[in-house]
């Protein structure tokens, strides 16, 4: 909603990816500014490449609102969810990871680089891998069809919603960790920002 100035980054990051097997995705709270205009300027590249992609532009009533919505149009074997302007970092291989993975069995979880300001981490430090488990950032996660067809997100939390549908999710999915960075993105959102106060 209303991120003209960081959607574009996202976007590119997926086409970085050089991997067709794609279905984007795109949820817009009815943005007033560009946004909408940006998204819509890569559709003719999207059908060149033949990328899958759906797109609406409508009110809701929050983040996890619009999140649902998104899972409701999916229809891939996995799903990711990148926020405007999370990428996935330029060395992520997504053909590498589908070679290892059944991303339709299993939820798969990578690393992830988080910055704030001038400050970069690696999310989870490699001494403490468990945290993939416990804390698992969605920008690095893929939830297979039958988890997310399954699990929405719970719309009464203002934040950390994500964490909670993550959790639910781990309960009873089987899980795999890649031990690779898959995402990069700035802490800030809805749910880091209160970490960060």
């Amino acid at each position: 909603y209303k991120r003209q100035d960081f959607i574009e980054k996202t976007i590119q990051s997926v086409l970085n990816l050089n991997y067709k097997n794609i279905e984007y995705v795109f949820v817009d709270g009815l943005s007033t500014d560009g946004t909408p205009h940006i998204i819509e300027s890569f559709f003719p590249l999207f059908k060149e490449l033949g990328i899958q992609y759906k797109y609406i532009s409508e009110s809701d009533s929050g983040i996890y609102h619009a999140m649902n919505k998104g899972l409701n149009l999916s229809t891939g074997d996995s799903v990711i969810f990148m926020n405007a302007g999370d990428c996935f970092h330029s060395e992520f291989d997504l053909q590498d990871l589908v070679s290892h993975f059944n991303l339709f069995n299993h939820v798969v979880i990578g690393y992830s680089i988080q910055f704030h300001n001038s400050d970069y981490y690696l999310r989870p430090n490699p001494e403490y891998e468990e945290n993939m488990v416990r804390y698992p950032a969605h920008q690095s996660t893929f939830i297979p069809r039958m988890y997310y067809k399954v699990y929405l997100f719970d719309e009464q939390y203002k934040i950390a919603g994500d964490y909670f549908w993550m959790k639910k999710i781990l309960e009873t999915a089987t899980h795999k960790l890649y031990p690779k960075v898959v995402s990069i993105f700035e802490l800030g959102g809805k749910s880091s920002s209160n970490k960060l106060k």
